[in-house]
Protein backbone atom coordinates (compact mmCIF):
# COMPACT_ATOMS: atom_id res chain seq x y z
CA UNK A 1 0.00 0.00 0.00
CA UNK A 2 1.19 3.51 -0.70
CA UNK A 3 -0.60 5.06 2.31
CA UNK A 4 1.74 7.19 4.37
CA UNK A 5 4.47 7.06 1.72
CA UNK A 6 5.92 10.40 0.65
CA UNK A 7 5.67 10.24 -3.11
CA UNK A 8 7.40 13.59 -3.57
CA UNK A 9 10.23 12.15 -5.64
CA UNK A 10 9.67 12.45 -9.40
CA UNK A 11 11.23 10.12 -11.97
CA UNK A 12 11.34 10.46 -15.74
CA UNK A 13 11.25 6.88 -17.09
CA UNK A 14 12.50 6.31 -20.64
CA UNK A 15 11.73 2.85 -21.96
CA UNK A 16 9.98 0.83 -24.59
CA UNK A 17 6.70 -0.36 -23.09
CA UNK A 18 3.95 -2.77 -24.15
CA UNK A 19 2.56 -3.07 -26.76
CA UNK A 20 6.14 -2.85 -28.11
CA UNK A 21 7.42 -6.42 -28.06
CA UNK A 22 10.64 -6.68 -26.08
CA UNK A 23 11.94 -8.09 -22.83
CA UNK A 24 12.71 -4.54 -21.73
CA UNK A 25 9.04 -3.58 -22.23
CA UNK A 26 7.96 -6.41 -19.97
CA UNK A 27 10.68 -5.61 -17.41
CA UNK A 28 9.62 -1.95 -17.31
CA UNK A 29 5.98 -2.79 -16.85
CA UNK A 30 6.81 -5.05 -13.91
CA UNK A 31 9.06 -2.46 -12.25
CA UNK A 32 6.55 0.34 -12.82
CA UNK A 33 3.77 -1.72 -11.27
CA UNK A 34 5.66 -1.53 -7.96
CA UNK A 35 7.55 1.75 -8.35
CA UNK A 36 4.35 3.79 -8.74
CA UNK A 37 3.53 3.01 -5.09
CA UNK A 38 6.58 4.89 -3.87
CA UNK A 39 7.35 7.73 -6.29
CA UNK A 40 5.72 9.72 -9.05
CA UNK A 41 6.82 8.34 -12.40
CA UNK A 42 6.25 9.98 -15.76
CA UNK A 43 6.67 7.78 -18.81
CA UNK A 44 8.69 9.33 -21.62
CA UNK A 45 7.91 7.52 -24.87
CA UNK A 46 9.34 7.73 -28.35
CA UNK A 47 6.41 7.98 -30.75
CA UNK A 48 4.20 5.15 -29.47
CA UNK A 49 1.24 4.80 -27.12
CA UNK A 50 1.61 2.41 -24.18
CA UNK A 51 -1.21 -0.02 -23.36
CA UNK A 52 -3.94 2.22 -21.95
CA UNK A 53 -5.32 -0.08 -19.24
CA UNK A 54 -2.04 -0.24 -17.28
CA UNK A 55 -0.69 3.23 -17.98
CA UNK A 56 -3.70 5.29 -16.98
CA UNK A 57 -1.96 5.78 -13.59
CA UNK A 58 0.98 7.56 -15.26
CA UNK A 59 1.55 10.77 -17.12
CA UNK A 60 2.78 9.84 -20.62
CA UNK A 61 5.00 12.30 -22.49
CA UNK A 62 5.72 11.58 -26.15
CA UNK A 63 8.99 13.41 -26.70
CA UNK A 64 9.22 12.24 -30.33
CA UNK A 65 6.08 14.17 -31.26
CA UNK A 66 6.75 17.12 -28.98
CA UNK A 67 10.54 17.76 -28.92
CA UNK A 68 10.09 21.10 -27.14
CA UNK A 69 9.18 19.25 -23.91
CA UNK A 70 12.70 17.85 -23.53
CA UNK A 71 13.99 20.63 -21.21
CA UNK A 72 11.41 19.40 -18.67
CA UNK A 73 13.72 16.41 -18.11
CA UNK A 74 15.86 18.75 -15.97
CA UNK A 75 12.99 19.20 -13.51
CA UNK A 76 12.98 15.57 -12.30
CA UNK A 77 14.75 14.18 -9.24
CA UNK A 78 15.97 11.25 -11.34
CA UNK A 79 15.99 10.30 -15.00
CA UNK A 80 16.12 6.59 -15.86
CA UNK A 81 16.98 5.23 -19.29
CA UNK A 82 16.23 1.57 -20.03
CA UNK A 83 18.92 1.00 -22.65
CA UNK A 84 19.01 -2.04 -24.89
CA UNK A 85 20.45 -3.22 -28.15
CA UNK A 86 17.52 -2.47 -30.49
CA UNK A 87 18.02 0.75 -32.47
CA UNK A 88 14.32 0.84 -33.34
CA UNK A 89 13.30 1.08 -29.66
CA UNK A 90 16.26 2.94 -28.12
CA UNK A 91 17.51 5.58 -30.61
CA UNK A 92 15.33 8.37 -29.25
CA UNK A 93 16.34 7.84 -25.65
CA UNK A 94 20.01 7.58 -26.68
CA UNK A 95 19.74 11.04 -28.26
CA UNK A 96 18.06 12.45 -25.15
CA UNK A 97 20.74 10.86 -22.93
CA UNK A 98 23.41 12.77 -24.86
CA UNK A 99 21.93 16.05 -23.65
CA UNK A 100 20.33 14.98 -20.36
CA UNK A 101 22.50 12.43 -18.49
CA UNK A 102 20.77 10.04 -16.12
CA UNK A 103 20.73 6.59 -14.59
CA UNK A 104 21.06 3.86 -17.21
CA UNK A 105 19.62 0.41 -16.73
CA UNK A 106 21.99 -1.42 -19.04
CA UNK A 107 19.91 -4.35 -20.27
CA UNK A 108 22.51 -5.50 -22.82
CA UNK A 109 26.27 -5.46 -22.30
CA UNK A 110 26.99 -5.57 -26.02
CA UNK A 111 25.45 -2.53 -27.69
CA UNK A 112 27.22 -3.02 -31.00
CA UNK A 113 23.95 -3.93 -32.76
CA UNK A 114 22.39 -0.75 -31.39
CA UNK A 115 25.14 1.54 -32.71
CA UNK A 116 25.28 -0.21 -36.09
CA UNK A 117 21.49 0.11 -36.40
CA UNK A 118 21.49 3.67 -35.13
CA UNK A 119 24.16 4.98 -37.47
CA UNK A 120 23.58 2.82 -40.54
CA UNK A 121 19.79 2.33 -40.55
CA UNK A 122 18.39 5.28 -38.56
CA UNK A 123 20.87 7.96 -39.60
CA UNK A 124 21.93 6.55 -42.99
CA UNK A 125 25.53 7.24 -41.97
CA UNK A 126 27.82 4.18 -41.97
CA UNK A 127 30.78 6.50 -41.33
CA UNK A 128 29.17 7.52 -38.01
CA UNK A 129 29.22 3.87 -36.96
CA UNK A 130 32.89 3.50 -37.99
CA UNK A 131 33.78 6.72 -36.14
CA UNK A 132 32.13 5.34 -32.98
CA UNK A 133 34.14 2.11 -33.25
CA UNK A 134 37.37 4.12 -33.74
CA UNK A 135 36.54 6.48 -30.89
CA UNK A 136 35.96 3.64 -28.44
CA UNK A 137 38.60 1.15 -29.60
CA UNK A 138 41.12 2.92 -31.82
CA UNK A 139 42.05 2.94 -35.51
CA UNK A 140 42.78 -0.81 -35.80
CA UNK A 141 39.26 -1.71 -34.60
CA UNK A 142 37.79 0.92 -36.91
CA UNK A 143 39.64 -0.63 -39.85
CA UNK A 144 38.46 -4.10 -38.83
CA UNK A 145 34.86 -2.83 -38.75
CA UNK A 146 35.25 -1.06 -42.11
CA UNK A 147 36.67 -4.16 -43.82
CA UNK A 148 33.84 -6.28 -42.43
CA UNK A 149 31.16 -4.16 -44.18
CA UNK A 150 28.91 -5.20 -45.83
CA UNK A 151 29.72 -8.90 -46.40
CA UNK A 152 30.06 -10.11 -42.79
CA UNK A 153 29.63 -7.16 -40.43
CA UNK A 154 31.65 -7.18 -37.22
CA UNK A 155 28.48 -7.32 -35.12
CA UNK A 156 27.57 -10.67 -36.72
CA UNK A 157 30.84 -12.33 -35.68
CA UNK A 158 32.30 -13.62 -32.40
CA UNK A 159 34.66 -10.62 -32.40
CA UNK A 160 31.75 -8.40 -31.36
CA UNK A 161 32.36 -9.53 -27.76
CA UNK A 162 35.68 -7.66 -27.78
CA UNK A 163 33.95 -4.51 -29.05
CA UNK A 164 30.70 -4.13 -27.09
CA UNK A 165 30.41 -0.38 -27.94
CA UNK A 166 28.87 0.46 -24.57
CA UNK A 167 31.24 3.30 -23.57
CA UNK A 168 29.20 6.03 -25.30
CA UNK A 169 26.27 5.12 -23.07
CA UNK A 170 28.30 4.69 -19.89
CA UNK A 171 30.08 8.02 -20.37
CA UNK A 172 26.75 9.85 -20.12
CA UNK A 173 25.34 7.78 -17.27
CA UNK A 174 25.17 9.29 -13.80
CA UNK A 175 24.70 5.74 -12.52
CA UNK A 176 24.35 2.26 -14.00
CA UNK A 177 22.09 -0.62 -13.02
CA UNK A 178 22.87 -4.07 -14.44
CA UNK A 179 21.29 -7.51 -14.22
CA UNK A 180 24.36 -9.69 -13.72
CA UNK A 181 27.82 -9.90 -12.14
CA UNK A 182 29.38 -10.24 -15.62
CA UNK A 183 28.04 -6.91 -16.79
Amino acid sequence: SSEGVDRGMRIAWFSPLPPLKSGISEYSELVLYHLKNYVDVDLWVDGFSPRPHFYRDFRVIDYARERKVLPLVKTYDAVVYNMGNNAEFHSGMYEVLQEYPGIVILHDYILHHFFAGYWINKKGNPEGYLQEVRRQYGPAAGELARKSLPAKPLWETEKVQRYPLNKAILEKATGVIVHSEFV
